[in-house]
C-alpha cells in the first residue's frame, strides 16, 4: 500500500503538483510509519515552496532513517548550500559518499559546498569526480569552471565552460561566466559575444547587462554600453557594481554630473567600494570640487598598485622643526612636476625636508629646490620620522579652488649653463621659430592609447613656414628615427639624459606642442608656452570646456571635440600656428 501512495507522490512530483504530492506522501507515512522516502519527497515538496527550515527538517529525518538512499543525502546536501550552510553540506556530502562513493550527483553537490567554502582545489577535485560518472553534467561543468576561475586558472575554465554551453546552450550562467572569463583574458570582443549570448539567454540577468557594459566600453563603444548598464540597473537598481560600471561609462563620455551621482549611489550601496571612491575622486577632481576630490584621492591607498612607503608615520600637518620629513613623489613623472610646487609650503614645517622622486628628476629637483635633500627611487631610504605623499599635499594645504594654487610660475629651475649652451647652438642656425613636439606618453600608462598619436599625423604643422620642429623625446626607436628624417623633424635624443636636460631645452625654444605628457607638465612648470593635445576623455587635472588651465598659465589645451578625433584637434593648432 505504500508503495503505491509514493508512486502516486512521484507522478505529481514530476507533474509540480505540489498539494497531491503531499497528500500521496502523508497517505504512505500512515502505511508506514518509519518510512523516509515519503519524508524525503515531502522535503523536496517544502523546498519548492520555500519552506526551507521545514524542508530541512524533513529531509534529515528521511536520511537518518534511510542511509541506504544517496538521493536523499544529496537533496539535503543541495538544499544547505543553498541556504549557505556550506559546512553542513559539506558534513551530509561526505557522510553520504562514505555509504555510497559512486553516487555523482553527490561528488557535484560536495563540490558545490567546498567551492562555497572557498576552498577550491577541493572543490574542481570534487566537480572532476562527477564528471568521470556523467561527462556532461550541468551542475559539475559549472561548478569546475567557478572553481578554476576562482583559482585564477581562466584558460582552464574557458574549454570547460565552451563544453558546459554545448551541452547546455541555454545556460546562461555559463555564458555569462565564459564573458568575465574572456575578459579578463583580455579577449573583448569574444567576452561581448558572450555577454551578448547570456542576455539573449535570459533577458532579465541584470549581472550579464552590467558585464557587458563593461566590456563594450573596453570595445570604445561608450553609448551601448551606457544602454547596456541602464538596463543593468532597471531590473537591479541596489546593484553597486552597475552603478560603478555607470559611472565610469558616464565620465568617459564626459558626462561628469551623472558620473558624479553613480558613483555616489554606488558608495551609499557599497560604502567600502575602492573603485568607487576611486572613481569619484577623479570625477570630482575633473568637475573642479577640489576640496571633495582631494579627500577622496586618498582612497588610492587602499588600491593594488598603489603603495605607501613602509616605516615612518604619514605627516598630519604638525610642526616639525629641525625633524626631517621625507616627501614621496609616488605617481608618474608628469604628477610629481605638477605637485613639486607644494614643496616650498612645507618650509615652515620642517627646515628638513628630503624629497624621494624618480632618478630622471632627480638633478632637476635639486636644481630648482636647493635647500633640500633629494634622493631618487635608487637610492637608500633614510631613517626619518615622517613622511607625506606628495599628492596628499594639495589636501593638507586645504587646495579647493584656483585661489588655492600655490607656487608662482616658475618653481621650477633649469641649469644657466646647460640653458647657455643650446643658446650658443641654436646661435649658429638659421633664426626661425623652434618648436618642440611630443606625440607620445609612456605604454605603461593603461589610457596611453588614447592620448598618444601617430608621428605623422603631425605632419600639417610641420608645413608652417618660418618654424623648425625638433623631437623631445629621449628614446626614439628605429621606426620613429626613419620618420624624423622622412618629415625633416629634429633628432636631439641624444642631448637628453633626464628632465634637467629637457628643462634647459625648453628654456630655449619657442613654443611646446604635446600630447598629454610629462613635457606639458614641465613646460608648463617652467612657465614656457606649451600646447596641450588633450583626447575627449582627458585627464582630470584639465578640466572640461576650458582652453586654459589655473595649474600651468603658459599652457593652451586643444581638445579632441569626439573621441579618437585627432583630425580636427591637429587642424586647430595648424590654424594656431599660422597666428604665431
Amino acid at each position: 500500500m505504500s508503495a503505491q501512495f509514493l508512486a502516486k507522490a512521484y507522478s505529481a512530483l514530476e507533474d509540480n503538483d505540489l498539494l497531491l504530492v503531499e497528500q500521496a506522501c502523508r497517505q504512505a507515512l500512515k502505511a508506514d510509519r518509519t518510512a523516509g522516502e515519503p519524508l524525503h519527497l515531502l522535503g523536496i515538496s517544502a523546498r519548492r515552496q520555500d519552506r526551507l527550515a521545514e524542508a530541512e527538517a524533513l529531509l534529515r529525518e528521511a536520511w537518518r532513517r534511510s542511509p541506504d538512499k544517496p538521493e536523499i543525502a544529496n537533496n539535503l546536501c543541495a538544499l544547505l548550500c543553498a541556504v549557505g550552510a556550506h559546512d553542513d553540506g559539506l558534513a551530509v556530502a561526505d557522510s553520504g559518499l562514505a555509504r555510497h562513493p559512486a553516487f555523482t550527483f553527490l561528488h557535484a553537490n560536495r563540490g558545490v559546498a567546498l567551492h562555497g567554502l572557498r576552498r577550491e582545489e577541493e572543490a574542481a577535485a570534487a566537480f572532476r569526480a562527477a564528471l568521470e560518472g556523467i561527462p556532461d553534467l550541468e551542475l559539475a561543468l559549472f561548478g569546475l569552471a567557478s572553481a578554476l576561475e576562482a583559482l585564477g586558472r581562466r584558460a582552464e575554465a574557458e574549454p570547460v565552460l565552451r563544453a558546459l554551453l554545448v551541452s547546455h546552450p541555454s545556460h546562461a550562467e555559463g555564458a555569462n561566466l565564459l564573458g568575465r572569463v574572456l575578459t579578463v583574458l583580455e579577449r573583448n570582443a569574444e567576452a561581448c559575444e558572450a555577454f551578448r549570448l547570456a542576455v539573449a539567454l535570459n533577458p532579465d540577468h541584470a549581472a550579464a547587462y552590467s558585464n557587458l557594459s563593461s566590456v563594450l566600453l573596453k570595445l570604445e563603444q561608450p553609448e551601448e554600453a551606457l544602454a547596456a548598464v541602464h538596463r543593468s540597473l532597471e531590473l537591479d537598481p541596489a546593484n553597486s557594481l552597475a552603478c560603478l560600471n555607470a559611472s565610469i561609462i558616464c565620465q568617459e563620455l564626459v558626462r561628469l554630473d551623472e558620473a558624479i551621482a553613480y558613483s555616489r549611489r554606488a558608495i551609499e550601496l557599497d560604502p567600502d567600494n575602492i573603485d568607487a571612491h576611486w572613481c569619484q575622486s577623479l570625477q570630482l577632481l575633473h568637475s573642479g570640487q577640489w576640496g571633495r576630490g582631494f579627500q577622496e584621492y586618498e582612497w588610492r591607498w587602499r588600491l593594488p598598485f598603489h603603495r605607501m612607503l613602509e616605516g615612518p608615520p604619514v605627516w598630519a600637518g604638525e610642526i616639525l622643526g629641525a625633524n626631517a620629513l621625507l616627501v614621496n613623489a609616488e605617481q608618474g613623472q608628469g604628477d610629481s612636476l605638477q605637485f613639486l610646487r607644494y614643496v616650498p609650503m612645507l618650509r615652515p614645517f620642517s627646515s628638513n625636508l628630503i624629497l624621494r622622486v624618480q632618478d630622471s628628476l632627480k638633478r632637476l629637483t635639486k636644481e630648482s629646490f636647493p635647500e633640500a635633500a633629494v634622493i631618487g627611487y635608487a637610492d637608500d631610504i633614510p631613517p626619518v620620522p615622517f613622511q607625506v605623499p606628495l599628492i596628499s599635499l594639495p589636501r593638507l594645504f586645504h587646495t579647493r579652488t584656483e585661489a588655492d594654487i600655490p607656487a608662482p610660475i616658475p618653481y621650477l629651475r633649469s641649469n644657466r649653463l646647460s640653458v647657455e649652451a643650446w643658446h650658443q647652438r641654436w646661435a649658429t642656425e638659421e633664426p626661425m621659430i623652434r618648436i618642440g613636439l611630443a606625440w607620445r606618453g609612456s605604454p605603461t600608462y593603461k589610457r596611453d592609447a588614447l592620448r598618444s598619436l601617430p608621428l605623422d599625423m603631425m605632419a600639417p604643422l610641420l608645413k608652417t613656414p618660418g618654424c623648425r620642429f625638433f623631437a623631445l623625446h629621449p628614446d626614439i626607436n628605429d621606426e620613429e628615427h626613419t620618420a624624423l628624417r622622412r618629415l625633416g623633424i629634429g633628432e636631439l635624443s641624444s642631448c637628453l639624459t633626464d628632465f634637467t636636460d629637457t628643462a634647459a631645452l625648453l628654456e630655449t625654444l619657442e613654443l611646446v606642442i604635446s600630447v598629454d605628457t610629462s613635457v606639458v607638465h614641465l613646460a608648463g612648470a617652467l612657465g614656457r608656452p606649451v600646447w596641450a593635445l588633450l583626447p575627449f576623455s582627458c585627464d582630470w587635472r584639465w578640466g572640461t570646456g576650458r582652453e586654459d588651465t589655473p595649474w600651468y598659465p603658459s599652457a593652451k589645451l586643444f581638445r579632441q571635440p569626439k573621441a579618437k578625433d585627432w583630425e580636427s584637434v591637429i587642424a586647430a593648432v595648424s590654424e594656431a600656428l599660422r597666428l604665431v
